[in-house]
């Protein structure tokens, strides 16, 4: 059977899609780690990549091993922090990976608290957009995801944390009803790969406004609500951002049809640390619990 190294090899170069680089990052020489793929590839009975095309792709059997391999590749990563861990101290590492959106609120909210909850682990927090976080969870570089759902769970586990009202910023307030309400207004928009974006064009039905140079496709919402107070128009703003340098007169909610977005988070199904993710999980419920309301309308990003 092929060794934990051929794996590292093999994942390097389904990473890097060229020899060399793959080499370098595993410091190898190239020669080396060509010699023990092909090795590797005989041993399991089959071609992992497909060397005729530039860059090289994988083949079909390789992704029917891909999730093993990354699975095989991180247990053993553990398995040296636990080594690491017993032998001089060194506290294992749990990566856990936001998006912007969330990220500006739920960090400062909790970091303190679960730092000082698992005192054993080291926490590493990192800020990505969701095609970034969904990647980065596949490839088994983060331990857990916390993102804004619904989301079409391949490979790896789901888990409702809260629900969260989001408030309609606008420079002129009134009362109103339903969405459609606000077509005559200007949205704001966040750039292109945040889920609020997306979210925001669905629910408030922007698929002919996207384009045009009201889109200032900023990558905060602060920056989008004082473009709101300057400007004019509107833009989303969810419950838990804060709102300190807000009018918060001009933060408004719909009487009908309250858009609202589910919060999860995301993990594989195999985690040798899954007790200390569980616990998160009940930490971030905890602390933004939120009831539901019938006259929320949930938001999609896809």
């Amino acid at each position: 059977m092929i060794s934990l190294v051929q794996i590292e090899y093999i994942l390097a170069l389904y990473e890097e899609r060229n020899f060399q680089r793959a080499a370098d990052k595993c410091f190898v020489t190239q020669p080396t780690l060509s010699v023990q793929i092909k090795k590797a590839e005989k041993q399991l009975g089959g071609k992992l990549f497909d060397r005729n095309i530039n860059p090289l792709e994988v083949t079909p059997f390789f992704n029917q091993l891909l999730p093993i391999f990354l699975q095989l590749n991180s247990d053993m990563k553990l398995l040296k922090q636990r080594a690491e861990k017993g032998m001089s101290g060194v506290k294992e590492t749990i990566k856990i990976g936001v998006i912007p959106t969330i990220a500006h609120y739920l960090i400062p909210d909790m970091f303190g608290m679960l730092t000082n909850m698992l005192a054993d682990f080291a926490l590493k927090f990192e800020e990505h957009r969701t095609a970034e976080l969904l990647e980065l969870l596949e490839k088994r570089k983060l331990d857990v995801i916390i993102l804004s759902g619904p989301l079409d769970a391949k490979g790896f586990e789901v888990q409702k944390l809260f629900v969260e009202e989001i408030a309609i910023y606008i420079k002129n307030p009134k009362k109103l009803e339903h969405v459609m309400d606000l077509k005559n207004e200007q949205p704001w928009l966040l750039t292109q790969g945040n889920c609020l974006r997306a979210q925001m064009i669905n629910f408030c039905e922007l698929k002919q406004q996207v384009d045009s140079h009201w889109d200032y496709q900023g990558s905060s919402i602060d920056v989008l609500t004082r473009m709101v107070d300057r400007y004019g128009g509107y833009t989303l703003v969810p419950s838990n951002y804060p709102k300190d340098n807000m009018d918060k007169s001009r933060l408004i909610r719909l009487t009908k049809s309250v858009p609202a977005r589910s919060v999860i988070a995301g993990y594989n199904r195999r985690n040798i640390n899954y007790e200390a993710l569980v616990k998160i999980f009940q930490a971030v419920q905890s602390f933004y619990g939120t009831t539901e309301s019938k006259d929320w309308d949930y938001i999609d990003w896809h």
